[in-house]
């Protein structure tokens, strides 16, 4: 739910009569979203993988149906909604989310799964602590990827930044007799 409702927003338009769909909307999407990871917990209960690969197929069925839905919302139309990934979660470190640039953010969301899946084994066989250190070295080559990939401040100061604002409004810019002066407005500011 927290992380589409702003597709709702869409429907409260000034003088629309779409205001009661807002409601269907934000209840309906993640219902649908959550047909996929009920999807996920069956394929995976129904293989009843016992070995030390659990996590790894567990994440793999994980992906598998997270780039379905990323690329197939609605049955037969491949336009996708890859929204909500699990690999999003890590928005909140610039460290990590470097590693999308080199394994993309299903890879990013397999390794997530991998590394939340690999404790359980710990806790099945009692003492196999293995599993949790690889667990938090999964993590922590991410964060040291990131560490070694992000540029250091001294190395950004010879860039210069120019932000071009036409303050064009909504309500005449985007008329196609337009077009061709607004992009001329942009060639004359840059």
């Amino acid at each position: 739910l927290t992380s589409i409702y702003w597709v709702g927003f869409s429907f409260i338009v000034a003088g629309s009569g779409y205001l009661w769909a807002t409601p269907l909307i934000i209840l309906i999407v993640p219902a649908y979203f959550a047909i996929y990871i009920a999807l996920t917990f069956l394929l995976y209960f129904t293989l009843k993988s016992k070995s030390t690969l659990q996590p790894i197929v567990f994440a793999a069925i994980w992906v598998f149906f997270e780039l379905i839905r990323g690329h197939a919302v609605i049955p037969f139309d491949l336009t996708g909604f890859a929204w909500g990934l699990i690999g999003y979660s890590w928005s909140f470190s610039n460290y990590i989310m470097q590693i999308i640039s080199v394994i993309g953010i299903y890879g990013l969301s397999f390794l997530t799964i991998l590394a939340a899946g690999l404790p359980y084994l710990t806790l099945r066989n009692n003492k196999n602590y293995l599993a949790i250190s690889c667990s938090i070295s999964i993590i922590m080559g991410l964060v040291i990827f990131g560490y070694l990939r992000i540029p250091t401040e001294s190395s950004l100061s010879d860039i210069t930044v120019k932000l071009i604002h036409p303050n064009i409004t909504k309500h005449h810019g985007f008329k196609e007799t337009n077009l061709i002066k607004n992009l001329e407005k942009h060639e004359d500011l840059s």
